[in-house]
């Protein structure tokens, strides 16, 4: 049985409607990210959807884990969000990888 260790990543972003605007989504792109990720709405709201037609709504305050290869996207966002991201990796025990 191997023993996994987490490896961690934290970021900050900032996130606007009009640099959606900008930028939409394109119809079928999703995010499918080989490491978990946890955010957390610090200011503002923002929808993710789901590759399986599912959305949901975060607000200041909510956080939401997204497991290894679930595929998403951001649809739609408020005027200003701010969001905490914690990426989540699991390496092999005694891996040198350093936790941040």
């Amino acid at each position: 049985m191997k023993t996994l260790q987490p490896s961690l990543k934290l970021t900050k972003s900032k996130s606007n409607a009009l640099s959606l605007e900008d930028n939409p989504p394109q119809k079928n792109f999703y995010y499918d990210q080989e490491d978990g990720e946890w955010v957390l709405i610090l200011e503002g709201e923002a929808e993710l959807s789901f590759s399986d037609k599912t959305s949901i709504t975060l607000k200041k305050g909510e956080s939401l884990y997204l497991p290894p290869h679930q595929r998403h996207r951001v649809s739609t966002v408020s005027d200003y969000v701010l969001w905490l991201a914690i990426f989540i990796k699991e390496e092999p025990k005694g891996s040198t990888q350093p936790l941040l």
